[in-house]
C-alpha cells in the first residue's frame, strides 16, 4: 500500500474497501510522515446508498475503536478530513457514544432539501453551486 499523503487542513482522503485493514490506515496517517492529527474527523460509511446503510463518526484516535466495539458492515469506506462533519447536523436520530456516533439506515428525509457547495464555486460558473435533493 502506498504511503498516505501528509497532512493538510483542506485535505479529504477516501479510502475504498477499507473497513478490512481499517487497524493498519489509521496508524499510517498519523504516524511521520502522513503526521495526521489524532483527533482528526473521520467517518466509516458502511454500505453506501443500501437502507442499512451505517455512518460511525469520530476521530482517527477513535475510529478503530469504534468499529472493533460496534463490528463491521462490509462494505465500507474511510473518509477522513474536515469534510465529515459538513452532514453530522443532518443526523439527528445518531446515537451518541463518548467518542463517537452511529447513524443507522438512510432516510433521505432526513437530508437537508439544498446544501451550498461553495468549494465548487469558479469563475467557471455564473453563480453559487447548490445541491438540490429531488425528494
Amino acid at each position: 500500500m502506498p504511503p498516505p499523503p501528509e497532512h493538510l487542513a483542506s485535505r479529504t482522503l477516501v479510502y475504498l474497501m477499507a473497513l478490512h485493514r481499517i487497524h493498519q490506515l489509521v496508524p499510517q496517517l498519523t504516524a511521520p510522515p502522513a503526521s495526521w492529527p489524532p483527533d482528526t474527523p473521520c467517518a466509516v460509511i458502511e454500505r453506501a446508498t443500501c437502507p442499512d446503510q451505517r455512518i460511525i463518526r469520530s476521530s482517527l484516535a477513535h475510529v478503530v475503536a469504534a468499529v472493533q466495539a460496534i463490528g463491521s458492515r462490509p462494505p465500507g469506506l474511510l473518509v477522513v478530513g474536515a469534510a465529515c462533519t459538513a452532514l453530522a447536523h443532518t443526523a439527528p436520530h445518531a446515537v451518541h457514544e463518548k467518542y463517537w456516533s452511529v447513524q443507522e439506515g438512510l432516510n433521505p428525509a432526513d437530508l437537508p432539501l439544498s446544501i451550498p457547495l461553495p468549494w465548487l464555486n469558479s469563475a467557471m460558473h455564473d453563480g453559487p453551486v447548490t445541491w438540490t435533493s429531488s425528494h
